[in-house]
This record gives structure tokens, C-alpha cells and sequence, in this order.
């Protein structure tokens, strides 16, 4: 029988919440939830309380948001209420923002909170590129070397 809501997957881990941070490299590292299911929620008002104290807590540092559903998208996928309410606390405090989600590759220029241009705004990437919806006839990749040079590439087709 398959739990609802991932129940099994939070018991295995006592419970414990599903948004955390850490530090490595110089870097702030913030991990958020934006599963629609929370929204409203007290788990949900907790998350949105945490963040705020974490985000004044390392103000200052070098900063990566992620979550999984984008905040904008050009894509198939709508943009849930949830990933919008997180940019809008995130966005000027980090640098950089990372989804997935939609199985597709876009990089947004910096944004304000509102989603506005701003050159002291946030950068979004959604990177949900190995996904369902890109070709039903074969999977392409390249491995790019910091140097930029190509160093494996393949276009690998269905069986």
C-alpha cells in the first residue's frame, strides 16, 4: 500500500522538516518545499517563518536558493503560488536560484521580488532537462568541461 503525501518518506526520516540550510564552500545553501500541499498550512507558515530568520540570520553571504517548482516559466508547467510566495522572500537575498520541474532549460536574467528586471535581482535556472516531455525518439547530452570545451557529447535513441 503506498502511503499519501510521501508519509512513509517523512517517517523514515523521524519527521523532521523538509526545508533546511547549510554552509560549504563559502557559500549559504537554502533547500525549500513548494509542494502545493502545504500551502496555507501551518507547515507551510513555518517554512515561510524559518526562511525570513534564515535569510536575516546569513545575510551577507554568498547564496543559493532551491526548490522544485520555478517561480517563472516559459514552459508546459504552471508556476504554483507556493514557488511565487518563496521568490518573493528569496529574491535580492540570494544569488542564484535553482528548479526543475519542467523538463526544460532556462536561465532568467536577475529579478526583483516581483519578477521585475533588476541588476541587484535574483537569477532563476530551471534545469529539469531529463525529462519526459523533450523528444519521444532519443536523448541528447553534452559534458562541458569548466574550460568550455566539449569533453563527451551523444545523441542516444529509443530502443
Amino acid at each position: 500500500k503506498v502511503s499519501p503525501a510521501g508519509v512513509a518518506y517523512f517517517d523514515y526520516w523521524n519527521n523532521l522538516p523538509d526545508y533546511y540550510s547549510y554552509n560549504a564552500f563559502g557559500w549559504h545553501f537554502v533547500a525549500l518545499n513548494t509542494n502545493s500541499s502545504t500551502m496555507g498550512s501551518t507547515k507551510w507558515n513555518n517554512e515561510l517563518s524559518w526562511l525570513q530568520a534564515d535569510l536575516a540570520a546569513n545575510a551577507g553571504r554568498c547564496t543559493v536558493a532551491l526548490w522544485h517548482h520555478p517561480a517563472f516559466n516559459v514552459g508546459q508547467e504552471p508556476v504554483p503560488g507556493s514557488a511565487t510566495k518563496l521568490w518573493s522572500l528569496v529574491a535580492g537575498h540570494a544569488t542564484l536560484v535553482l528548479n526543475g520541474h519542467d523538463h526544460t532549460y532556462q536561465r532568467w536574467r536577475p529579478l526583483n521580488g516581483t519578477g521585475a528586471a533588476s541588476s541587484a535581482g535574483t537569477v532563476e535556472v530551471i534545469a529539469g532537462t531529463g525529462g519526459h516531455s523533450l523528444t519521444p525518439t532519443a536523448v541528447a547530452l553534452r559534458f562541458i568541461a569548466p574550460s568550455g570545451s566539449v569533453v563527451d557529447s551523444a545523441t542516444i535513441p529509443c530502443v
